[in-house]
Formats: structure tokens, sequence, C-alpha cells
């Protein structure tokens, strides 16, 4: 009676773990062959394929770009995608885990002047890519001054402006 002494796994990427149950994450995508490989007691080997082939495939990899800047504009959002190899099948943006689109370009206003933006990306073979941008806004604050609210004909009115903020002053 040949009692099994110890089990491993080769997940067919090099690594190999000792223990019957195991859990692995692939790094890279491809095809793979696991095996359990069982010793028993007189030092017997057996391998056993419990699955024909894993494959792994790449998650999507997104580019985001953005085009405006101010505070109440209509910004531009696009996601572009890397590999088309395996095509995305769905896009959803999220502002504060608020759906805002399923397209993959878009405008929106936002009224806050920072933002977080999130995009889940899914391909054809439901692999997800989260990606996230941080929206900075800008919007220059105003403090006018002026020297009364009545005048008389003929007097002058003369007023004081302060810009606050990321602002270039244009004539």
């Amino acid at each position: 009676n040949n009692q099994t002494v110890e089990k491993e796994w080769d997940y067919g990427d090099g690594l190999v773990r000792k223990g019957a149950d195991k859990s692995h994450v692939y790094q890279n995508p491809g095809k793979y062959i696991p095996y359990l490989i069982v010793y028993d007691s007189n030092g017997c080997k057996r391998a056993i394929n419990p699955l024909d082939t894993i494959y792994v495939y790449p998650n999507p990899e997104v580019i985001i770009s953005k085009q405006g800047y101010c505070l109440r504009d209509s910004i531009y959002l696009k996601a572009s995608y890397v590999n088309e190899e395996f095509p995305v099948v769905s896009t959803q943006w999220f502002e504060n885990s608020l759906l805002i689109s399923t397209d993959s370009a878009f405008y929106r206003k936002f009224n806050s002047k920072k933002n977080r933006v999130c995009l889940i990306s899914t391909n054809e073979k439901g692999c997800l890519d989260t990606s996230y941008l941080n929206l900075n806004l800008n919007q220059p604050e105003i403090r006018l001054k002026s020297s009364r609210d009545t005048i008389c004909l003929g007097s002058d009115w003369s007023v004081s402006a302060s810009v606050k903020g990321d602002t270039t002053i244009r004539n």
C-alpha cells in the first residue's frame, strides 16, 4: 500500500508549489499546461493534467486622454486601446461611483475643481482593466473692489481686480 507523501503543482510557467490545493496568478499572457505531481512513499511519481490548457489573455491596455482644463467647460475624455488583438467590448466611465458614460469618448461638464474619474474596460475574453484619471480643473478666483457704487455724471469710477489661481491675464 503506497501512500501519497508529497503533492506539488507545476503551473507551466516555471513556478512549482507544494501542497494539494493551490491557486496561482499568471503574470504573462500565454498558453500554459499545469500539472499536479504526486509522489508516493516509494519515491514513485505521477503527473496529472487536470485541464488540457489554460489560456491567459492580456488585460486591455488603456490610454486616457483629455482636452480641456477649465471648470464647467466641456471636457473631452477618450480611451485608446493599445492591444487590438482582443477588442474591448465594454467601456464604463465612473465619477464618484456614478456611471457617467459607456462610450469610448465623450464630452462632460464637471462642476468640481477636483474630480476622480474611473474607466473600466473589458475585452472580448472578459479580461478587465481599471484606470483612474485625476482631473484638476481651473477656475480663476476674481475679487473686485470698487471705490464707490454711486457716482455723479462726469466723475471717475475706479475698480481694482485681484486674480488668484493658475491664470494668465489677457488684455
